[in-house]
């Protein structure tokens, strides 16, 4: 009878427009059935959380020396504009202020001469500048610290006491989390781009599902494999560079929630 009367509903114009069916999937998954679901929407478009590794540094490691090379999917042109609105972004999302015009033009030459997204933000929050705001008597928002927990077991494979996380404000959190996120995506980066591009993709679907405040359509997506097959177009530096904007901008928002 629940699906007949469903069936019903669906059919009609008050159901037609699509917004309004995908909010009503998550309903129908947990009150009647996930087959059902996929009857009416389809499968959903899903790639499962690869195995998380131990990241154990060595010293000695000279791996990262030898990393594989991967090709840009933007020509020349494309990728300058689009440094220069990653820049922009970034520090933005790492120091909630506006990038002045000589920050700009030096982080933007550092990119154009070769330099690493990733190398850029790590100089970022390894600045004074970035030292000051963690030196900040500001408490860390509940929601922040829950949230960081959550990843640091579900993504990171590590056990993470709330309670450590008291004496840090919302910038040494940020910080923090994303240098332990990273050497688990290089840990899987050096296994395979799949297991890579999986990590990446599972996480930006939870993000995507849990906190509706992204502005893009990429990043609102709900799917998992929407992100996979993005991430493994792109070169790893650029998928981590999302990463890092997409984890600072929910830690922004967190934060002014306490």
């Amino acid at each position: 009878m629940k699906r007949f009367v469903l069936i019903c509903l669906v059919s009609t114009s008050a159901f037609a427009q699509i917004s309004f069916l995908q909010e009503l999937r998550p309903f129908v998954e947990k009150n009647i059935s996930t087959s059902l679901a996929d009857k009416i929407w389809g499968e959903k478009d899903e790639v499962e959380l690869p195995e998380i590794p131990i990241v154990k540094k060595d010293a000695k490691d000279l791996s990262v020396y030898s990393k594989k090379e991967y090709k840009s999917p933007f020509t020349k042109e494309q990728m300058s504009q689009y440094n220069l609105s990653f820049i922009n972004e970034l520090i933005k999302a790492t120091r909630e202020l506006d990038a002045n015009r000589d920050e700009l033009s030096k982080w933007y030459a550092t990119l154009e001469q070769g330099g690493t997204r990733e190398g850029v933000y790590r100089s970022l929050v390894l600045s004074q500048y970035y030292q000051r705001l963690e030196n900040y008597n500001q408490q860390t928002s509940m929601s922040a610290k829950k949230v960081t927990v959550t990843i640091f077991k579900k993504y990171l494979n590590k056990d993470l006491d709330i309670k450590k996380l008291d004496a840090l404000n919302i910038y040494s959190v940020k910080r923090i989390l994303v240098e332990n996120a990273v050497d688990v995506q290089d840990a899987l980066l050096a296994r395979s781009q799949d297991e890579f591009a999986r990590w990446y993709a599972v996480y930006s679907a939870e993000l995507a599902n849990t906190y509706p405040i992204w502005n893009s359509k990429l990043r609102s997506s709900k799917e998992s494999g929407v992100h996979y097959r993005w991430a493994m177009k792109m070169t790893p530096d650029i998928v981590k560079s999302e990463f890092i904007l997409k984890t600072h901008l929910l830690f922004n928002r967190l934060q002014k929630k306490q």
